[in-house]
C-alpha cells in the first residue's frame, strides 16, 4: 500500500491568494499615492511659507511695501534649492512658485513632472498664501483642486 504525502498548493488555492494579494495591493496603491502626494503639498507649503518670511523680512528691512519688491529676490536672507527664480517664477521638479501677484505666492502641483513656468497651464492643484503684510498681519493658505488627486490632497490638507 502506498500512502499519498500530498504537501503541495493547489492551483486554487494559489488563485486564491494571488486573488486576495491583488485586491490588497489595488486598495493600498492609491492609499500610498495620495500619502505621497500629501507629503509633497506639505513641501510645498514649507516653500511658501519661506517665500513668504523673506519677503515679509525685505519689507520690514527696506521699509518698502510696492509691486516690485516681491519679484526681488537677491534681498533675500535664505534661498530655496534645486532651481533659480526667472522673471517671478521658480520651477522645482513637481511645483511651480509664483510671485506674479503681490498680494501673494502661488505653488502649482504640475500634472507630471515641471519642465517650465508654461506648465502651470496643465495643473492637478493650486496652493496660495497671501503676505501678512498686506492682510493686517493675518496669512491665509488656501487650496484648489483640479483633479481628482488635487481635490482629495487638498481635502487631505484640510484647505
Amino acid at each position: 500500500m502506498f500512502v499519498k504525502n500530498n504537501r503541495a498548493f493547489t492551483l486554487i488555492e494559489l488563485l486564491v491568494v494571488v486573488l486576495i494579494i491583488g485586491i490588497l495591493s489595488a486598495i493600498a496603491l492609491p492609499q500610498y499615492q495620495k500619502a505621497v502626494e500629501k507629503s509633497r503639498a506639505a513641501e510645498a507649503l514649507t516653500n511658501m511659507r519661506t517665500i513668504v518670511n523673506n519677503v515679509e523680512m525685505v519689507i520690514l528691512e527696506t521699509g518698502m511695501n510696492d509691486g516690485n519688491i516681491y519679484l526681488n529676490t537677491d534681498n533675500w536672507s535664505v534661498q530655496l534649492s534645486g532651481s533659480q527664480w526667472n522673471n517671478g517664477y521658480y520651477v522645482t521638479k513637481y511645483f511651480i512658485y509664483s510671485l506674479e501677484d503681490a498680494s501673494g505666492i502661488y505653488a502649482f502641483r504640475c500634472n507630471g513632472v515641471c519642465t517650465s513656468a508654461e506648465d502651470v497651464n496643465n495643473v492637478d492643484y493650486e496652493l496660495w498664501q497671501d503676505y501678512p503684510s498686506q492682510n493686517n498681519g493675518v496669512s491665509n493658505i488656501s487650496c484648489t483642486g483640479y483633479t481628482d488627486l488635487g481635490t482629495s490632497v487638498c481635502k487631505a490638507l484640510g484647505y
